[in-house]
């Protein structure tokens, strides 16, 4: 019975949603691998593969998959982005306003593990493409 239901999970993939505490101008929040709120995914899957962010605030924000400068996602004030085939097990939401800060609760973010297509999994057929 357990067996069948952890591969139930695995074929459905997780989700978690977060809105986010507040964040001073300038600041950032961090939320490593370690994180109460990160831990059940990157225990199931290891890694999450798509991230949804809402950001309702006035200001731009920055989202850093394992707080790498190179794979930034800019979330200009009042702006969803959605990203998918993004890997990460951490990350880090950056507040790029040096006057402004965010509220409590402006920014929501969803994260999560979904599984490739079936189509994606399967074998091609051996023989290739018939004429």
């Amino acid at each position: 019975m357990v067996l069948n239901v952890r591969q139930e999970v695995r074929r459905r993939g997780w989700s978690q949603t977060l809105r986010l505490d507040a964040i001073t101008a300038g600041s950032r929040l961090q939320y490593d691998r370690d994180n109460a709120s990160l831990k059940a995914g990157r225990r199931q899957y290891g890694a999450f593969n798509t991230v949804n962010i809402i950001n309702q605030s006035a200001v731009t924000v920055m989202f850093l998959p394992d707080f790498v400068e190179d794979r930034a996602i800019v979330i200009p004030a009042n702006t969803i982005i959605s990203k998918d085939e993004i890997t990460f097990q951490e990350f880090e939401i950056r507040n790029l306003d040096a006057s402004t800060g965010v509220s409590a609760n402006e920014i929501t973010l969803t994260f999560g593990y979904e599984p490739p297509f079936k189509r994606d999994r399967d074998e091609p057929l051996s023989g290739g493409r018939r004429s």
